[in-house]
């Protein structure tokens, strides 16, 4: 018995001695390297290693944490101050790095600390301005610098349905110029391309659009006051004399024809009744004439309690609509001139002396602009129930639409700006020529004539390039 425990004994013993026992430690014979980083997110197809080489230090080896050992594993050597790793990474996950210096195996260092790195998804970008009516030749797009883009491709769709590769971007901007019919909404969208990892998916659309070009063509007429502007059938243009009362008529190639009629009333907006005779607002009196092709007045209507009027309107059924500017008011009469009903412009900035000016009527709609007081256009069906608004971009005095039913506007600064039916502005018209534009209208043709507080003795026409 004694024997066999003194042999466990010894063989305890045994056993204790070998566990004991170390392994020669390694002398590090160079200083560690210093200032070790790794990039964080910086790229989207690999991770850059930095650091400060130590003196006598001919070469780095750098090692990545390997999950499937659980250990740290060489992954390569370095001979300068960097090592990139472009292995395939997860994006956002993190990696786990850290470096010695190693000359041979009898020259080494200690290991550095660790650090970790990881790389960003590679983007879409973000289509951050484009050109929205804002130049007459180009749509101009610019996007969001993406993070590993080598390049970007850009794709337009004249539907937002179907796209078709346009052009390739080093920059992240380009400037459309190919085949862009003026006022027509384009859609675009931007792809990131990394040689390496491809094509992003495609940015979320955005649309652009160029302005139509009109340029001046003539000015024509001999008035003191030129303002109210209408046409015929023929094309025949009939102008009233804000100042003389007299309504003067013009062929359409600008040659005078004949006075009208001439009053002594202060003349503004002239309109076709139903009847086909020629309504003119008479400004001051608050009253509307009616007059047939001979100049006769056939009918002279008073509107009560209004007292400086500005421009009338026809509707299917021959109701007539007029704006009075002082009151805020449009008034309703029927086809005889019959008192109907009137109401207020919503919108109106307070402490301004003038509202409604400009009208017209769409679409069993009437539309109505405001002078001075406000930079809205409303709209309104023809019992005056409010239906929508939108924000104009300056206050806006008279107002006329083409055969198409755009929509175009005398703005008191120094253009006609045109729009489509919903306030998209298609063109400034006359910036050019225009001081302070008062009254426009627009024949079938699609000819703008422009009357100019500051040129009132003549009109000014304008056609689209």
């Amino acid at each position: 018995m004694r024997r066999i425990h003194l042999l466990f004994v010894m063989s305890s013993f045994i056993v204790l001695f070998s566990c004991e026992k170390k392994e020669p430690e390694i002398e590090f014979s160079l200083d560690t390297p210093n200032e070790f980083s790794v990039s964080k997110g910086d790229f989207v197809d690999k991770i850059i290693l930095e650091w400060n080489n130590p003196p006598k230090s001919h070469r780095i080896e750098v090692f990545r944490f390997d999950s499937t050992i659980n250990n740290y594993k060489s992954i390569g050597f370095s001979e300068t101050s960097n090592f990139i790793d472009s292995t395939g990474f997860i994006p956002n996950s993190y990696y786990y790095y850290k470096i010695r210096a190693f000359n041979s195996t009898e020259e080494i260092s200690d290991f550095t600390n660790y650090d970790y790195g990881f790389i960003s998804k590679f983007e879409s970008p973000l289509i951050t301005n484009i050109g929205y009516g804002t130049s007459k030749s180009s749509i101009n797009i610019e996007w969001s610098i993406v993070n590993g883009a080598d390049n970007y491709i850009i794709y337009r769709s004249g539907n937002n349905v179907d796209y078709t590769e346009m052009k390739t971007s080093d920059l992240n901007r380009y400037s459309d110029l190919e085949n862009i019919i003026a006022g027509k909404t384009y859609y675009y969208k931007i792809k990131s391309v990394n040689n390496k990892l491809g094509q992003s998916d495609f940015s979320q659309p955005d649309s652009g659009y160029i302005l139509e070009n009109y340029s001046y063509t003539i000015s024509f007429g001999d008035f003191s006051y030129g303002y109210g502007i209408e046409f015929d059938t023929n094309n025949k243009i009939y102008v009233s004399d804000n100042q003389s009362g007299i309504i003067k008529v013009y062929n359409s190639d600008y040659s005078f024809d004949r006075d009208l009629i001439s009053t002594n009333q202060v003349l503004r907006g002239l309109s076709w009744s139903i009847s086909g005779n020629l309504l003119a607002v008479n400004s001051g009196g608050g009253r509307l004439f009616e007059i047939d092709n001979s100049g006769n007045i056939t009918s002279d209507l008073i509107i009560s309690n209004s007292s400086m009027l500005r421009e009338a309107t026809i509707d299917n059924e021959g109701n007539i609509y007029v704006t009075d500017v002082a009151n805020n008011d449009i008034v309703k009469l029927n086809s005889s001139g019959e008192f109907v009903k009137k109401w207020k412009m919503k919108q109106v900035s307070s402490g301004s002396s003038f509202y409604t000016s400009g009208l017209e009527y769409q679409d069993n709609k009437i539309i109505v602009s405001g002078v001075n007081s406000s930079e809205y256009v409303e709209i309104y069906d023809t019992n005056g129930n409010f239906i929508y608004q939108w924000k104009f971009q300056y206050a806006a005095g008279y107002m006329s639409q083409d055969v198409n039913g755009n929509l175009y506007f005398a703005c008191f600064t120094n253009k006609v700006i045109k729009t489509d039916k919903n306030g998209k502005i298609l063109a400034f018209i006359g910036d050019d020529k225009l001081q302070r534009c008062e009254s426009v209208n627009v024949n079938s043709l699609g000819v703008v004539f422009a009357s100019d507080e500051n040129q009132p003795n003549q009109i000014h026409v304008f056609t689209i390039n």
